[in-house]
């Protein structure tokens, strides 16, 4: 069943650390960054482009798709009600298929009643909120009329994949026509048991940032410590893995420096790749370094490393 609800302050409640600790799991609302407030792949406070027929992860836990055309997504705030951050979303191009604003939850819901909510504005009346849950169960319609509506859509879940997807998009039996300039716009997102839409849970942004770092960390401030190995490779040890919620995939931006000491002198170089990702960490590709030295790399905001284990 699906809720659509006119635009008012409904008196969103915040959740002290106690409160939300009084809670059966921790949290009532199962999605991480509802409200956007971790963005560790960059701030979007700019329109960024978001290219045709691929998935963009954006802010902490979120995906925007477009298909057969590209579109823009911006990071802002805007919500008349409160001081939430939003996504906005706009079609750069025309499409038939889907565009889309997503999250992908872990299942631990099967059997439960839940129920998605989320402040959404556009000006398409086929935007939508939508559970993938064994076929596309879908809530009432946006009006389209450009103003800030609450929807919500409640559903007993039956699937026993291991993932789930949350999305705003364009889909209910079909996909419904998008046009350039199209947008969705959306604030505090929340999927929480039972079949009512409370008001939006409020985090500590910190907090929300742990949660986050369990599927991607972005290394880019602070150091790495190591040994460099016989064959010139920088070892870093699972220090910086922690507990994601898997392996995760390593990538390198930019070249960040290396350095490493023999008695007073220091010797300087770059890491030139990430390579042989494995449960005890990773091992660095080097320039200029000597082997069976200890090492440390410093890491910036454009000299970074990436550690990915999305679903």
């Amino acid at each position: 069943m699906g809720n659509i609800e006119s635009a008012r302050d409904l008196g969103q409640g915040v959740y002290t650390k106690a409160e939300s600790n009084a809670l059966s799991r921790g949290f009532k609302n199962y999605i991480i960054n509802g409200g956007f407030d971790v963005s560790q792949r960059g701030d979007y406070t700019t329109a960024t482009s978001i290219s045709a027929n691929t998935v963009t992860y954006t802010v902490d836990r979120f995906i925007a798709y477009i298909y057969d055309t590209t579109g823009t997504l911006t990071h802002t705030s805007g919500h008349p009600y409160d001081a939430s951050k939003n996504l906005r979303f706009v079609a750069g191009g025309n499409t038939s298929d889907i565009f889309s604003i997503q999250t992908k939850l872990e299942n631990n819901l099967t059997g439960k009643t839940v129920t998605y909510s989320a402040w959404v504005k556009s000006n398409n009346s086929n935007i939508g909120l939508r559970i993938y849950d064994n076929g596309h169960i879908y809530s009432a319609r946006h009006t389209g009329g450009g103003d800030w509506e609450k929807l919500s859509l409640t559903r007993t879940m039956t699937s026993t994949s291991s993932s789930i997807i949350l999305s705003i998009d364009n889909r209910t039996t079909t996909y419904g026509t998008i046009t350039s300039g199209d947008y969705i716009e959306v604030a505090q997102v929340q999927l929480e048991e039972g079949s009512v839409a409370t008001p939006f849970e409020k985090t500590d942004p910190a907090l929300e940032l742990t949660r986050c770092q369990r599927y991607y960390k972005r290394l880019n401030s602070g150091r790495l410590s190591g040994v460099i190995n016989g064959s010139g490779q920088a070892i870093c040890t699972n220090q910086v893995i922690g507990d994601m919620r898997g392996l995760p995939s390593y990538s390198l931006t930019g070249a960040p420096g290396i350095y490493t000491m023999d008695g007073s002198s220091q010797t300087g170089g770059t890491v030139i790749s990430v390579i042989n990702a494995g449960s005890y960490g990773f091992q660095m590709g080097t320039s200029g370094q000597v082997n069976g030295r200890s090492f440390w790399v410093d890491l910036t905001y454009l000299n970074c490393i990436d550690l990915d284990a999305e679903l």
